[in-house]
């Protein structure tokens, strides 16, 4: 989870020795820092399975601190995910300019590149511009070629939560969480929706708005934290952000996901589905279903009258502008806003003929 500062505490003594080391090494190596041996550290709050320090050193002056992050490796998360394979997903990211940059790895931990932006809000996952900015993002993790098996590991991974949770639970509280229910809901859902008929893609599976950080002057999003990354259904991972858009970690009761926060608009929807699949030649092929349907139609009917024969060249002349337009937005907009300015074409082409006919 992205982690906020708390407080400045310059006792360097509290990181591993071979983390100084390799900071002292790479503070020598810029030029900008005037005492290498002068770094700050200061405590991150908010991770949720590692300890995190911001450290930063002074600098010449008129020129902002030089900053890296220290994250020491958490006991006890093997139950939660394995940490290898953590470690080698983000080695992989890093070098395919996808997240931060290591800088050295330690032992328990590794120094990160410090992202200078902006760690999420609960609010912020509600803005449509900032949640299409989240959907490209997805888009280009679920397409990274991850080296190692690609299986899916969800069902598993479930099984094995569900089965130290009632390893750890007396048996008054597992009857009280119903833990067998669960497990039969797991086999459930998995006999529901077999593989062969949903994409599988590289998935982050903890995309809740503490591991979305946003550069507001350029909008480039990062998503951050790969202990639960693995390959799983695409649909999954869309889900799960979905749910997460319930979810206020925040506040005294966060476990408690308020669910009249879910995302239920159908334009919201349908746009944050088209960014994240690429679905634009799906909408430019309805488009295009839509403009020969209302064209063949006028012009069978076009003979009944000089009216209609107007109307039909007026509807021929609009699916063309249409057209023409979602071409336009396409190479001024990039991957910004395709799905809305898909979806808003399909839906004016549509009502337009709907109104033509009966006019």
């Amino acid at each position: 989870m992205g982690a906020v500062e708390d407080g400045v505490n310059n006792k360097a003594g509290r990181l591993p020795g071979e983390a100084r080391r390799i900071l002292l090494s790479l503070a020598s190596s810029w030029d900008n820092v005037t005492d290498s041996n002068a770094l700050q550290v200061i405590p991150l709050k908010g991770a949720m399975t590692n300890e995190v320090y911001q450290i930063k050193w002074p600098t010449s002056a008129g020129e902002t601190s030089r900053k890296v992050l220290v994250r020491i490796y958490g006991e006890g998360v093997e139950v939660f995910f394995d940490r290898a394979s953590e470690i080698q997903t983000f080695e992989f990211i890093s070098k395919h300019g996808q997240g931060p940059r290591l800088l050295g790895r330690f032992p328990n931990g590794r120094i990160e590149e410090f992202i200078h932006a902006r760690t999420l809000s609960a609010a912020d996952l509600h803005d449509p511009d900032i949640s299409d900015l989240i959907a490209i993002k997805m888009k280009e993790f679920h397409d990274l070629d991850m080296p190692g098996p690609r299986h899916v590991v969800l069902w598993d991974r479930m099984r094995d939560w569900l089965s130290a949770a009632k390893n750890l639970s007396p048996p008054e509280e597992a009857n009280a969480f119903q833990l067998d229910a669960i497990e039969e809901e797991i086999s459930l859902l998995e006999k529901k929706l077999p593989g062969n008929h949903l994409r599988i893609g590289f998935c982050h599976n903890d995309l809740q708005y503490g591991n979305i950080m946003i550069d507001e002057e350029t909008s480039l999003i990062t998503i951050i934290d790969y202990e639960y990354a693995s390959y799983n259904p695409v649909t999954y991972d869309i889900a799960n952000h979905f749910c997460e858009m319930a979810a206020d970690y925040h506040t005294e009761t966060p476990h408690i996901l308020d669910y009249s926060k879910y995302p239920s608009g159908f334009f919201f929807l349908l746009c944050f589905l088209c960014n994240c699949f690429n679905m634009l030649f799906l909408f430019s092929f309805f488009l295009l279903f839509f403009f020969f349907f209302f064209f063949f139609f006028f012009f069978f009917l076009k003979k009944l009258s000089f009216h209609l024969e107007q109307v039909w060249r007026s509807g021929r002349d609009f699916c063309a502008y249409i057209w023409a337009m979602q071409v336009v937005f396409v190479f001024h907009m990039g991957q910004i806003n395709i799905g809305f300015c898909s979806v808003s074409f399909f839906f004016f082409f549509f009502f337009f003929s709907f109104f033509s006919f009966f006019w």
